[in-house]
């Protein structure tokens, strides 16, 4: 039973409320703190950089607790995402990504014209960095005793691999 009548205003964000650009946080098994933001592209030399926001400003406020993690970055205008570590050059005082080295023909158009291009931060929340020796992934079933990897088996009258071995 609906009384015909929509509702008013935005139904995303609450009346009276900030909007930061940001889109949404759950618990980690659900989804990870996502934020919609516009980042410039820049070159330093022979790398391209997605720059993400100057600190001060409310982007750099939401990103810098998450400076040196993995962060994944999707560019929604040319369909395309990548995970690299976010990072705060403290010189110039900004926040950034580097573009991999296979999409800079794509975003040279980009940082000719010089106009922010929407883009779309994504921390996870489970590390992405490689696991410690000894520590295995969830999910991975450990080895049967015995069943250890002890190679070829040796040659009737010898054992393997060895050689200038006298006889």
């Amino acid at each position: 039973m609906s009384s015909g009548q929509g509702q008013p205003g935005s139904v995303s964000t609450p009346p009276n409320t900030l909007s930061w650009g940001y889109i949404g946080i759950a618990p980690p098994w659900q989804q990870p703190p996502t934020y919609a933001i516009y980042a410039e592209v820049t070159k330093d030399g022979r790398k391209m950089l997605l720059k993400l926001g100057k600190v001060g400003d409310n982007v750099a406020k939401l990103l810098k607790p998450h400076v040196g993690s993995q962060a994944t970055t999707y560019v929604p205008q040319f369909g395309v995402a990548w995970t690299s570590a976010l990072a705060e050059r403290r010189r110039w005082g900004y926040l950034y990504v580097r573009i991999p080295a296979k999409l800079k023909a794509l975003f040279e158009p980009i940082w000719k014209a010089g106009y922010p291009i929407p883009v779309i931060i994504s921390i996870p929340p489970i590390p992405t960095t490689p696991l410690k020796d000894g520590v295995k992934p969830q999910g991975e079933t450990p080895r049967a005793l015995g069943s250890e990897n002890r190679g070829a088996p040796a040659p009737p009258g010898g054992q393997a691999g060895q050689t200038g071995q006298e006889e």
